[in-house]
């Protein structure tokens, strides 16, 4: 981990700072001395942290707590899923005629920030209506903020420059979905690794720290009382991980 962040500022330091090592730099700094420009990448990377985050979380989430099989639980977070497509297309078409997406920026983090902490209430005995307002008021957002981010981005930089914004655009999306995905997965194994050792009885099925991930299709099998008690191990590794986005998109 120390490495890998070492790695990424001495990436930054070689992309940002003239030197013979970048002499055409993928990420150039003038890209990210316009302000509205800058804002739009961040926004771009914060969001990408916390909706590829939730959406690798929630699979995991009807599989491990509601018993769901892979193919159920895909279509368990179709709430959070539908809604996209439909509001991405009024965010666009508003931006268009009206020319202004501040306020449209205002409301996707709203509907941010309500779905996800929505989403922190998640535990073993969430109710199915709950399961899916929540995702469809994430659902929204995901929509407004995938039109809205990229627009004022190409709008504030030279011609030119348009190209390379928009790969630059693409990969703050694709490093938070990083992000995202690695919190996702290390808050949950840590938190269902450290609370086997209160339950040996887990392991002997083989369920340990290294298969945590890969072992919730097997949860249900587990005999009682293991079994509720490894769900409720899995729902708070995953509510970590809800609670830990919530500094990202407030």
């Amino acid at each position: 981990m120390v490495a890998g962040v070492a790695g990424f500022f001495l990436f930054l330091l070689i992309e940002f700072i003239p030197n013979p090592l970048s002499t055409q730099p993928v990420l150039p700094f003038k890209l990210f001395s316009n302000r509205t420009a800058c804002s739009a990448f961040l926004m771009t990377f914060l969001h990408g942290i916390a909706t590829y985050g939730a959406i690798y979380a929630l699979p995991i989430y009807f599989q491990s707590i509601k018993d769901q099989k892979p193919l159920k639980s895909a279509v368990s977070t179709f709430p959070a899923t539908a809604p996209t497509a439909p509001f991405a297309i009024v965010a666009g078409i508003t931006m268009a005629i009206t020319g202004k997406y501040k306020d449209l920026t205002f409301i996707g983090w709203s509907f941010t920030a309500g779905g996800f902490g929505w989403m922190t209430r998640f535990q073993t005995g969430t109710s199915e209506w709950e399961l899916i307002v929540a995702q469809i008021v994430a659902g929204v957002e995901v929509g407004i903020l995938f039109a809205i981010t990229l627009p004022p981005i190409q709008a504030s930089l030279p011609v030119e420059e348009l190209e390379t914004a928009t790969a630059t655009y693409a990969f703050c999306r694709s490093f938070g979905a990083i992000w995202g995905i690695a919190i996702t997965t290390s808050l949950l194994t840590a938190s269902v690794s450290d609370k086997l050792g209160s339950l040996p009885e887990a392991a002997q099925p083989g369920l340990t720290g290294p298969t945590v991930l890969g072992y919730v299709e097997n949860i249900k099998n587990l005999p009682e009382p293991i079994r509720e008690q490894v769900r409720q191990m899995y729902a708070d590794g995953l509510q970590k991980g809800f609670y830990a986005f919530m500094p990202v998109v407030v």
